[in-house]
């Protein structure tokens, strides 16, 4: 059985530690902006260069009688299909004439990607990352991070962007 998850999370560790990357989150940690097309051209990137993979695509519909679409789909040579959610979401922090709603809002969108995967077929992944993390801030937000359906420990992917983190996270929805 080929795990095509366990393959990309190290290239794409790889990818998002390059100089041009770390700067771009760089800016959007320092202007709380999202950018969920980075991360998602950053994993077809490496989808597509992995020789298992038959067909993939972007913004494949859940099904072809509603408008709502996945943001990754592949399928491998042996049949398996995979489905992919993918969410970034900045956070608050350290940023006073801000308020809570961003974070609450952030993972009630986690939430909801994640009950439109169970309807699928097939493997279902949800890749989300919030940004930035700060020391002081990562126990006040692992209280939001439980309000997600899952066990999620730690993130998959951790990096420091000057004072700040940018972290990764990756579950199977079943």
């Amino acid at each position: 059985m080929v795990d095509i998850i366990s393959k990309i999370i190290p290239e794409l560790n790889k990818r998002l530690n390059s100089k041009r990357i770390k700067k771009h989150l760089s800016y959007l940690i320092e202007n709380r902006f999202t950018n969920e097309k980075m991360l998602q051209l950053e994993i077809l990137n490496t989808i597509s260069n992995m020789p298992e993979v038959k067909d993939y695509m972007p913004e494949m519909p859940y099904n072809y009688k509603d408008t709502i679409k996945c943001d990754i789909w592949c399928s491998l040579k042996d049949g398996k299909e995979y489905w992919i959610e993918v969410k970034m979401r900045p956070t608050n922090y350290h940023k006073k004439e801000l308020h809570g709603k961003a974070i609450k809002k952030g993972i009630d969108g986690v939430i909801k990607d994640i009950n439109r995967l169970k309807k699928a077929k097939g493997n279902k992944f949800m890749i989300f990352a919030f940004y930035p993390i700060y020391q002081n801030s990562d126990k006040f937000f692992e209280k939001h991070l439980h309000k997600i359906p899952n066990d999620i420990e730690k993130p998959e992917i951790q990096l420091e962007i000057g004072e700040a983190f940018f972290n990764l996270y990756l579950f199977e929805v079943i």
